[in-house]
């Protein structure tokens, strides 16, 4: 087990191969890993925003009621309130009206997605409105959406496999780093 950050950086640079005057983390990096580490559990880089909201169903559910509740309202104020990232809300919003667009495009879809009578409409002279039948389906509940994980770059997992590895082995460890993991 290593004793220093220095000793750290020579056993990184004789693992990885790199020359004498080759490029090694430096001190900061290494405590920012090890920090990281002792943080979240996890060797992935942490984001100065915390982690990212995850796109549920509940939460697309969470983005529509708000935004219908006050549409005037800019994404980043949702965001705060709703307690999730400001692209998640803006994303979940854009990917909603495209989605929207996208089925009223054409009459194949537009007569599945909005039959005729789904919508509130105006009678011919104007004055009063015929109320649609979206009002009167409270109990139908909205479609499940499919829940996709995320992988990350083959790439990327390599890298941070080979790190683990490097810092886990007697060759790469600091001494006080199991008593914070």
């Amino acid at each position: 087990m290593g004793r220093s950050i220095i000793q750290t950086q020579r056993r990184f640079r004789n693992h990885f191969n790199v020359g004498r005057h080759g490029r090694v983390p430096k001190f900061e990096t290494i405590m920012k890993w090890v920090n990281n580490f002792q943080r979240t559990g996890s060797l992935r880089p942490g984001t100065a925003r915390g982690n990212r909201t995850v796109r549920t169903p509940e939460n697309v559910e969470r983005v529509g009621q708000a935004v219908e509740a006050s549409p005037r309202r800019s994404a980043v104020k949702h965001a705060r309130a709703l307690r999730m990232s400001d692209r998640s809300v803006e994303s979940v919003t854009l990917a909603c009206v495209y989605l929207h667009n996208f089925l009223r495009r054409d009459a194949i879809s537009r007569s599945n997605y909005t039959p005729l009578g789904t919508f509130d409409t105006e009678d011919i002279e104007g004055k009063s409105v015929i109320p649609g039948s979206w009002r009167a389906d409270i109990t139908e509940e909205m479609v499940g959406l499919q829940v996709l994980p995320r992988k990350p770059l083959k790439s990327a997992t390599t890298i941070r496999e080979e790190f683990r590895i490097f810092f886990y082995s007697v060759e790469g460890a600091v001494p006080w780093q199991n008593g914070y993991a």
